[in-house]
């Protein structure tokens, strides 16, 4: 995670590390105590702290919360033991977003120009500073993703999570999710993913992290139907080819699941009721893909018309 940061960030420090070079000669003024403050550009304004004060800060913050650097906007430093008293009520939050917006401890007004490129690959190397929140977002949703397949689903190709999936605040739920994930809404930022090319629009090489995952750009949906098909195979063939499955069957798992010869991932799966939605409400038999389905069943010899219970009329059928 930290080397997909440092490799996304690396055009934005090259830019800072290019403008110190060209900065007009410094007169820095001297900072030398965590004690002592800076003033704010212009008329008068009011005190910043100092940039030793922001390290000392950042350093205890970072042994609370594992890196990249990057608090909520809104974070005060706390007044507790976990925090020097010289750095208690500091608006932590908003100093990083100067710093990244404004370059602030890193301008010649406040430093010269080599130590303001020391500060930079300090802030880089060391707590791994998040120069690109765009670029941060993307990372973080990656690193949930790689939790997802390790804890949810380690045996499974594809990365498939409900749209409405958060990361649990416990470790109670699932045990293993890092701290900083806590609270995530993975489902539906992947949904936004799919739908809006969140994160990845033009961006190709995110595209590529993502589908080396197994993230499917077409859904959850085409992923039900290949494990809804992929059933309905083995259910015929047990049955002379013919595909009138009661509406309770759901394909057995343990002892049950006829010595090996329904695969594992399918254990457990409603096939009646998924082929009974199929039948009446044209549950995946819609868009493009329909036609092509409603040939899969046929050639497994679904029965559309089934004769048990209240006759029901389908909706999608073979028009022959």
């Amino acid at each position: 995670m930290n080397c997909t940061i440092r490799l996304y960030s690396a055009a934005i420090i090259a830019a800072l590390l290019l403008f110190c070079l060209f900065l007009p000669p410094a007169q820095p003024l001297a900072v030398s105590s965590h004690k002592q403050s800076v003033r704010a550009p212009g008329n008068g304004g009011p005190a910043t702290p100092s940039y030793d004060t922001f390290l000392t800060a950042l350093v205890h913050y970072s042994k609370l919360y594992p890196p990249p650097f990057s608090p909520k906007p809104s974070y005060v430093v706390p007044t507790n033991s976990s925090f020097p008293p010289s750095t208690h009520n500091l608006p932590l939050g908003q100093l990083t977003i100067r710093v990244r917006q404004q370059s602030l401890y890193l301008l010649s007004h406040h430093c010269s120009r080599a130590t303001s490129a020391a500060r930079i690959k300090q802030l880089t190397n060391d707590f791994n500073f998040v120069w690109s929140t765009r670029d941060y977002a993307f990372t973080k949703c990656l690193a949930a993703c790689n939790a997802y397949k390790v804890i949810v689903a380690p045996s499974s190709r594809a990365l498939r999570v409900p749209v409405k999936f958060v990361i649990p605040y416990t470790s109670s739920a699932l045990a293993g999710w890092p701290t900083s994930l806590h609270g995530y809404k993975l489902g539906e930022v992947l949904q936004n993913v799919r739908l809006y090319g969140l994160y990845v629009k033009n961006y190709p090489h995110r595209r590529a992290a993502l589908e080396d995952l197994g993230f499917q750009w077409s859904g959850n949906t085409s992923l039900g139907w290949l494990a809804v098909i992929h059933a309905a195979a083995v259910y015929s063939a047990l049955h002379g080819r013919v595909l009138d499955v009661p509406t309770t069957f759901v394909v057995p798992s343990g002892p049950a699941a006829k010595g090996g010869v329904w695969p594992e991932n399918l254990h457990g799966l409603p096939l009646g009721s998924r082929l009974k939605s199929a039948r009446l409400n044209g549950t995946y038999m819609k868009g493009e893909s329909g036609p092509i389905r409603i040939e899969q069943l046929d050639a497994l010899g679904f029965v559309w018309h089934p004769k048990r219970g209240r006759p029901h009329k389908p909706k999608y059928n073979n028009p022959s």
